[in-house]
């Protein structure tokens, strides 16, 4: 079905959650990520920072370091 080709995903900024998405089951970690840095409580959260890593971990989370 329609609804488990999309699963939602956590976002974590330094540590902390701050949001949660949906992204479709075969959507690569690149593709993931360009989406995740565009949203704008990501962009909230590293605004005047520089986003050093991010880490997508397949079926489960996304995580942002930014200093």
């Amino acid at each position: 079905s329609a609804a488990s080709d999309v699963y939602k995903r956590q976002v974590q900024i330094n540590g902390k959650v701050r949001t949660t998405i949906k992204v479709p089951v075969d959507m690569d970690k690149d593709s993931i990520e360009k989406l995740v840095r565009a949203l704008p409580e990501v962009q909230k959260f590293t605004e005047g920072k520089i986003i050093i890593k991010c880490i997508v971990i397949p079926g489960k989370i996304i995580n942002i370091v930014a200093k």
